[in-house]
């Protein structure tokens, strides 16, 4: 009724094939590849000009070199920090609505940061990345924006301006 199954391995060297019977387990012979090389940050050049040598656009001097657990982590610190102390600012100015303006204008301008980070890399789930990153950054910004508007009126009603 079906016919003959395609093998999905065909073009797989038979040593490589993960049906083999005596197919290793274990972690990959490969080690992963930093997405930003050592030493390869803070490319201040490269802010609203051409990308920097290695392709990629200017990576934040406090953000971690390579793609580790530990880098992460580290990365989703200063996220965490940025979004707190946004949404403090946020509720200071403009109450609820203030702290939720500031809330997506971070996350805004964290991905659009993220989007040009990794916009001029060959590889393609990089830029796949940066696509989606800048999509959902511009789409946040434009919220948050909008956060702030409404913010901003709420407090010229309370003043009865």
């Amino acid at each position: 009724m079906f016919g003959q199954a395609e093998d999905l391995f065909a073009n797989i060297p038979a040593e490589h094939r993960p049906d083999r019977p005596s197919a290793p387990v274990g972690p990959p012979t490969q080690a992963a590849v930093p997405a930003v090389p050592p030493g390869q940050h803070g490319h201040m050049a490269s802010i609203g000009t051409a990308p920097s040598p290695d392709g990629l656009g200017y990576t934040a001097p406090f953000e971690p070199d390579d793609v580790s657990p530990e880098a992460a982590m580290m990365s989703a610190g200063f996220t965490t920090l940025g979004v707190v102390a946004a949404f403090g600012i946020g509720v200071a100015a403009g109450g609820w609505k203030g702290g939720l303006a500031g809330i997506l204008l971070m996350g805004g301008t964290l991905n659009t940061y993220r989007a040009q980070k990794w916009w001029g890399s060959p590889e393609p789930s990089e830029k796949h990345e940066a696509v989606v990153s800048g999509v959902m950054g511009a789409a946040t910004l434009v919220g948050g924006v909008y956060a702030a508007y409404k913010a901003y009126e709420g407090r010229k009603e309370d003043s009865g301006d």
